[in-house]
């Protein structure tokens, strides 16, 4: 075909840019190049084309995704639709989080697109808790916090709007959040979303400032302070946690203030000699000093650690703080050597005084436990017996020798002592030791081995009036005072008649114990319980477990002798039985229940600032399982004192001393019973060739003391 020339070439020309606009309307409809456009540091969000109509911040959602969306849609869920754009230009924004949360916890998220555009289904319907996250370096501006839908259950399309953040280094100043104060020396774990962390320490003043800048927008703070070395392996746990919104401040600007949970804090002058280890003290904050620091006392949670930053200080963590009144803080070594107290203004926040300390060196006792030939003895309790604040003997700790024998007790104050071991392969022993208080005391306790463990066996009998047993349990209790109590657990015997449940304990030390016998019954009974005294190895004992016919029940009323007025501290206790629990609704009063086959049983009432007064259980008259019981107490003080021997036979002959005076002997059941207008200062029993067990010897103190008006007390051949 031919064209004229001049019409040729025109429409050449308008054919070729015809073409050209075509290409040009396919590249930006199918393509859509969308270059990257950059936050304040470098940070990066995909943005739209500048190209695009959207500058006037209108929505323009695309009929693809809606019909995407309405496909991804379970049945009768609402869809979210919005769109991400740049606060100045409009520009959409990719690779923003958007996340929803519905009342019932669940959670929906999606990330923006293609044009900063996303869609989602709600997660459940009603009002919906909405957050926006934005790449590193870009920050979400005005973003409401509640979606709310309308009547019909639909939710407003979104228009977030972002921007580029800010940059600048973190500037905070710490404070007690009780107390206000400005918190030093605080170290705080500052993670970012893209998952950097660092550690910042405040400074004398509080304040906590990074080196670098870090961008505008969420922080995660973590306070941790910090924990010493020595007080065990492991990370330690976070104090307090909470998101930090961080932005640039003004030039001149003071810094915001974030209180956080802090303990007591506490600055020091110390006076130590050069060996002292400053650097390994932890410190207990409570209202009085303690008497004896045990085992364990350096490992627990409260403890506080001392540091060094400007000057010697301590503090301690949020859950050992208390209230403004005053205290004592205490500084011991890690070693277990030295020790030192304070008296503190508070024990909330941080003291305003410099608290002065004078640490001094304490005594440890390094022991180790071995039989007669030299061999070391493993894994034998040892109790540690001195005085306790009251300058009373005490069980003060208890610690376990180690496969060489090894134990030790530390912080030992100058004093004597009591040292006593209990195995299942020695004979129980113990040793006195007396404690200069500054150097370390290194014994050996020296045990008698035993051939063999003893052993104990027996049966327990239920009857079957008591119907289907929930649970049996069998225990052996040391009756000395000293040692572990060892625990069978039986399966529940089935059948009909007097059921029969075997029970065996292979390895016992040899001594005395109390054997009971417990279950979970039907019945008004509970629990049901039966108890022996026997020596191991022993023969094989029985065990009966009570029905509640067996049951007998005290109405007991207590009253002054003179007066004639009710005693309302009075207590009831039973000697040689067991005492029961029974639920009876027709006598409510009769509420001290007892159940005993032994003819010696008796029962013992008491009263503070008065004699106790004893009988015997059987010359009570029983109508119906339950009899009255009205006692009269004396003024004054007493006690009934019952001495055996190691083989649980009766010691007879025992002299009994009071505030240095003879004041009587036991007789041939080992019983001495007697009274005083006052309470004495000192009880001493004694028999030549003789001694009294350290565990008998705190059951005296508790009589001084009114505590009980009954014990039972061992003597040994020395």
């Amino acid at each position: 075909m031919r064209f004229p020339a001049g019409i040729r070439s025109s429409s050449l020309i308008g054919l070729a840019l015809a073409l050209l606009a075509l290409v040009l309307w396919l590249v930006r409809s199918d393509t859509r190049l969308d270059p990257q456009a950059r936050g304040a540091r470098g940070a990066e969000a995909s943005v739209a084309s500048a190209t695009e109509p959207s500058a006037a911040f209108e929505l323009e959602p695309q009929a693809d995704a809606q019909a995407t969306t309405r496909a991804a849609s379970p049945s009768g869920a609402r869809a979210l639709r919005g769109r991400v754009v740049e606060a100045n230009s409009g520009r959409g924004l990719e690779n923003f989080d958007v996340r929803v949360r519905g009342a019932d916890g669940s959670v929906a998220e999606v990330t923006s697109g293609k044009g900063g555009r996303f869609a989602l289904d709600a997660p459940s319907a009603g009002a919906l808790e909405l957050r926006v996250i934005g790449p590193y370096g870009w920050i979400a501006l005005d973003t409401p916090r509640t979606l709310e839908p309308d009547a019909q259950g639909e939710y407003e399309e979104l228009l977030i709007r972002a921007r580029a953040a800010g940059f600048a280094p973190l500037h905070l100043l710490l404070v007690d959040e009780r107390t206000g104060q400005a918190v030093p020396h605080y170290l705080v774990r500052v993670g970012a979303r893209e998952g950097s962390r660092m550690d910042l320490w405040s400074d004398a003043r509080g304040e906590l400032r990074s080196a670098g800048e870090l961008p505008e927008g969420p922080l995660l703070l973590f306070g941790y302070d910090s924990r010493h070395a020595d007080s065990g392996p492991g990370e330690s746990l976070a104090h307090w946690y909470r998101e930090w919104r961080h932005a640039p401040l003004a030039p001149g600007a003071a810094p915001l203030e974030s209180a956080i949970a802090v303990g007591p804090t506490y600055r020091l002058e110390l006076d130590a000699p050069p060996n002292a280890p400053l650097e390994r003290l932890g410190a207990l904050i409570s209202t009085h000093a303690p008497s004896y620091v045990g085992r364990g006392t350096l490992e627990r949670r409260d403890l506080g650690h001392m540091r060094s930053n400007d000057g010697w200080w301590v503090r301690f963590p949020p859950w050992a703080r208390s209230d403004p009144s005053p205290g004592v803080l205490t500084l011991l070594s890690f070693d277990g050597r030295w020790r030192g107290e304070a008296e503190v203004s508070t024990r909330l926040g941080i003291d305003p005084r410099t608290v002065s300390i004078r640490l001094e060196p304490h005594s440890r006792l390094l022991g180790r436990a071995v039989d007669r030939a030299g061999v070391a003895l493993a894994n034998v309790t040892i109790a540690l017996f001195g005085e306790n604040r009251a300058g009373e003997l005490a069980e003060l700790d208890q610690e376990r020798s180690s496969g060489n024998g090894l134990f030790e007790f530390k912080f030992i104050p100058a004093g004597r002592y009591v040292v006593r071991g209990s195995s299942l392969q020695a004979f129980p022993g113990q040793v006195e030791r007396q404690v200069s208080g500054y150097e370390d005391d290194e014994f050996e306790l020296v045990l008698e081995r035993v051939a063999a463990p003893a052993k104990l066996r027996g049966v327990v009998l239920a009857p079957a009036e008591l119907g289907e047993l929930g649970s049996l349990v069998v225990s052996a209790r040391s009756l000395r005072g000293v040692g572990e109590e060892f625990e069978l657990e039986l399966p529940s015997p089935s059948g009909e008649g007097l059921r029969r449940a075997p029970f065996a304990f292979e390895e016992l030390p040899e001594g005395q114990y109390e054997i009971v016998a417990y279950a979970n019954a039907e019945g008004p009974l509970w629990p049901v319980r039966a108890s022996v005294e026997a020596s191991a190895p022993g023969p094989e004992l029985t065990l009966e477990l009570p029905h509640a016919s067996r049951v007998r029940c005290l109405e007991f009323t207590c009253i002054d002798a003179h007066s004639g007025e009710p005693l309302d501290d009075a207590a009831l206790h039973f000697i040689r039985c067991q005492e029961a629990f029974l639920s009876r609704p027709d006598s409510p009063r009769a509420s001290h229940c007892f159940v005993t086959d032994d003819v010696n049983a008796r029962w013992l009432a008491r009263a503070s600032g008065y004699v106790p007064r004893s009988g015997a259980l059987s010359e009570l008259e029983f109508v119906n399982g339950e009899a009255r019981l009205e006692v009269a107490l004396e003024r004054g003080w007493g006690a009934r004192i019952e001495v055996c021997e190691p083989d649980l036979a009766p010691a007879a002959a025992v002299e009994l001393w009071v505030d240095g005076e003879r004041a009587g002997l036991t007789d041939a059941r080992g019983v001495c019973e007697f009274r005083r207008a006052s309470t004495p200062r000192s009880l001493e029993l004694r028999r030549p060739g003789w001694s009294l067990e350290v565990a008998s010897e705190v059951a005296l103190g508790e009589l001084l003391r009114g505590e009980y008006g009954f014990a039972r007390v061992w003597i040994s051949p020395q």
